[in-house]
């Protein structure tokens, strides 16, 4: 079987995943060829070291939109007529024309699918919202079927196409196996070590609006002011929380209440989680949250935007709040911190919630494989 893979500019947290992902589907099945479809800086130039992968870069234009355009209309069909794969299985914008071979959607990003109400934290123009909206119904008319990571997010596939068949194959977090653990840098760990005795909580998510970092950044605010001995770890920049947070995120990081790492190396995460005592997870948009799993995965409680996808990836193994109420959040901490039955019940829960997801990536591809095999005997 010949799989043909196109991801144009994608980034971000996800495509590791993405990449383990593919990594373990060409160790799995060495006898498919799988050609992956990327622009030339992408890190999935990474596999291209694997005898039964080959990396394909179309032809750029004045700018990546514009790429992307040509891609959707006619470039990819172009590449699909000369490589002539069995499968052409594309991430959040495929074809936006039909194609002979199986055309499938993978559909990671909630700004696409959720109404457009919700979207209002999307980085760019509301103009530009609509606009990728629209390319992708196209990409999804065109697509034979579509793949997501949570029943929200199909809930919301099925109400734009009611009959367009929707798989669900959830993210793993699988420490043990695709990723080894490492040590952050030594510059990383004095940051760590500057907070002192204090509580340390983390938050890992990338600087974008729906991550709702303001929430967390008042409510560490008020823990400090009570005299609570508590600090913040986040996967942001100092800029980038000042960004947020204003002259409450200059006064907590000057008083090392707040541990801004920067972008954090999934090698890292063990050593993070290891060494926070709670978790937070205020997010106001997601597919499924790679921090949500990595929480149970590594039994740390955590505290979570109450959010129907938050609520569906965690249930009891999570307290809830109002995404928007920094009290609640700051009362919310003050209850896990200091009532260890609660505590230990959610290090319980999580460890139980964990073992419902996939033992790992292996596991995964293989789902992923007898989707295609399935989609391809249903197309003959």
């Amino acid at each position: 079987m010949k799989i043909l893979f196109q991801y144009y500019n994608g980034g971000g947290g996800a495509l590791e995943n993405i990449i383990i992902l593919l990594e373990n589907l060409a160790n799995e099945y060495p006898d498919d060829e799988f050609v992956i479809v990327c622009n030339a800086a992408s890190k999935l130039n990474r596999l291209a070291h694997m005898t039964n992968v080959r990396i394909v870069v179309p032809k750029e234009f004045l700018c990546k939109e514009l790429t992307r355009l040509q891609l959707g209309f006619w470039g990819l069909k172009s590449i699909v007529n000369k490589v002539r794969p069995d499968i052409v299985w594309s991430m959040n914008l495929g074809s936006y024309v039909r194609l002979k071979p199986v055309n499938l959607l993978s559909v990671n990003n909630a700004h696409q699918v959720y109404p457009l109400k919700d979207t209002g934290s999307h980085p760019k123009s509301k103009f530009h919202v609509i606009l990728m909206r629209f390319f992708f119904r196209l990409s999804l008319k065109a697509a034979d079927c579509s793949i997501t990571q949570t029943e929200v997010v199909k809930k919301h596939l099925l109400e734009i196409s009611p009959d367009k068949e929707v798989y669900v194959f959830t993210k793993v977090v699988d420490e043990r196996k695709d990723i080894v653990a490492a040590l952050p840098p030594r510059e990383v760990i004095e940051k760590l070590n500057s907070m002192g005795g204090n509580i340390p909580m983390l938050y890992i998510a990338t600087n974008y609006a729906h991550k709702n970092h303001k929430v967390i950044l008042d409510a560490l605010d008020i823990l400090v002011r009570r005299g609570k001995k508590v600090s913040l770890i986040l996967s942001l920049t100092e800029d980038e929380a000042i960004n947020i947070g204003g002259e409450i995120a200059v006064r907590l990081i000057k008083r090392n209440y707040l541990c801004c790492i920067g972008w954090v190396d999934k090698s890292w995460l063990k050593y993070l989680y290891d060494f926070s005592y709670i978790c937070l997870m205020p997010s106001t948009l997601e597919s499924l949250s790679s921090a949500h799993l990595e929480a149970m995965a590594w039994k740390v409680p955590q505290i979570s935007s109450n959010m129907p996808f938050s609520h569906e990836t965690c249930r009891d193994a999570s307290l809830y709040c109002d995404k928007s109420n920094a009290n609640d959040w700051s009362e919310m901490i003050v209850k896990l911190i200091q009532d260890p039955v609660i505590y230990r019940e959610l290090k319980n829960k999580a460890e139980l919630r964990i073992n419902e997801f996939p033992k790992g990536w292996k596991e995964v591809a293989h789902k992923y494989h007898d989707m295609f095999l399935h989609e391809l005997n249903r197309k003959v």
